[in-house]
């Protein structure tokens, strides 16, 4: 019998095994706080998965939700894989429906102290209903797409609901602290961090190529993909390579064959730490180019954003998001209007124009942009949530 508190987490995103290319930041936070608390991470199955398994300390249960074959509306980020291939709809009922079968037998099967549900919807609607049940804390993480899309009944009424029965809502930026407290809730500014460490020793001596960009992300709307792609076809001599993949990626395919950029624009798919360490390696700059998506998700925390400015890259964003919030321009970073390719092609050439300054941001960069975002950073504001949480239920 252990004497750390039980925590049960939610997430529809985790990784198979460290260091895959699945996006992290939930199993960094996780990992980071197994000192204190033992942790149960709940989330779908993807190809590859086994019903469960371990990642060091954490157990991870994996549920089956349609027939394996069709099966993957939940294999990245849900919303934007709906968008790309809409017959996926039909995943949905099933995705929700045994979402919350399965918590509500681990919660049984735990009796968890304590439950953390990343992302408000669908998984902080489960978490309020196992917590509402047994009068155990909730926790929520904010992501970005769960407050700023779905902005419509009844997601509206749901959203309401989970932030105004969880203990506190760990958000990345200002603004979706705003919009949290706006809709009741008990924001608490958390952005998602990265093991600074860790990078500097995978990336280890820069060796930079020279009007080699790149991009590191889910190809989705919000993440700007397209715009940079058109930015580079006004920026003769440039290249770009593009890391991560996603509903857009055809479409990012034929815009570059429309715009003759083949020989210009290298994609490279998803892939693990190692790739990314060795593609931040060689980078001129690293450019987020982050918008408002036609159904209003925009970047929160970005984590790629981070792992740049630890890797000691310079950053070319937009100005929005956590990005846009983070970064000062021309003191630690570049910063362009979102959407605008022709906005970020001057950036671009102006980069390849001014080298030293650009090195210059770079050295500014961590003192800022790393500040309450390193991995540790954030786990000791949820182990902060996680105790206050814990210390109220007692006294009550």
């Amino acid at each position: 019998m252990t004497s750390r508190p039980r925590v049960l987490v939610l997430t529809t995103t985790f990784p198979t095994v460290a260091g895959d290319a699945t996006p992290g930041f939930v199993l960094d936070l996780t990992d980071a706080m197994t000192d204190e608390y033992e942790f149960t991470v709940l989330t779908p199955r993807v190809p590859g998965s086994v019903p469960r398994s371990r990642i060091g300390p954490i157990e991870v249960v994996r549920f089956p939700y349609f027939p394996r074959r069709w099966e993957g509306v939940a294999d990245g980020a849900t919303l934007p894989n709906l968008h790309a291939e809409p017959r996926r709809v039909v995943e949905i009922p099933s995705l929700m429906t045994l979402f919350m079968v399965h918590a509500w037998r681990l919660h049984r099967a735990l009796h968890p102290d304590l439950v953390h549900a990343h992302w408000l919807l669908p998984c902080g609607m489960f978490g309020a209903a196992l917590c509402e049940h047994s009068g155990v804390p909730l926790i929520g993480t904010a992501h970005g797409v769960d407050v700023f899309a779905w902005r419509r009944q009844p997601f509206t009424a749901m959203r309401r609901a989970v932030v105004r029965r969880a203990h506190a809502i760990g958000v990345g930026t200002e603004e979706m602290y705003d919009e949290i407290a706006a809709l009741g809730g008990r924001p608490w500014l958390a952005p998602m961090g990265v093991d600074v460490a860790r990078v500097r020793r995978d990336v280890g001596e820069r060796n930079s190529t020279k009007g080699q960009f790149l991009f590191v992300g889910r190809l989705a709307e919000k993440k700007g993909a397209a715009v940079l792609v058109r930015a580079l076809a006004a920026v003769p001599g440039a290249t770009l390579v593009v890391v991560g993949d996603g509903p857009d990626r055809a479409m990012l395919a034929a815009l570059t064959r429309e715009l003759r950029l083949d020989d210009r624009v290298r994609f490279l798919g998803a892939q693990g730490r190692v790739e990314v360490a060795r593609q931040l390696r060689e980078a001129y700059a690293l450019v987020v180019p982050s918008l408002v998506a036609a159904d209003g998700d925009a970047e929160g925390t970005s984590v790629a954003l981070s792992e740049g400015v630890a890797a000691g890259v310079p950053v070319i964003a937009s100005r929005t998001g956590g990005p846009g919030e983070r970064i000062t321009d021309r003191v630690n970073g570049l910063l362009v209007e979102p959407d605008d390719p022709q906005s970020l092609a001057e950036a671009l050439r102006w980069s390849l124009d001014h080298p030293d300054e650009l090195t210059r941001f770079a050295q500014e960069a961590p003192a800022a942009l790393l500040h309450g975002c390193t991995v540790d950073d954030t786990a000791a504001a949820y182990s902060e949530m996680y105790r206050t949480a814990l210390a109220d239920r007692r006294s009550g």
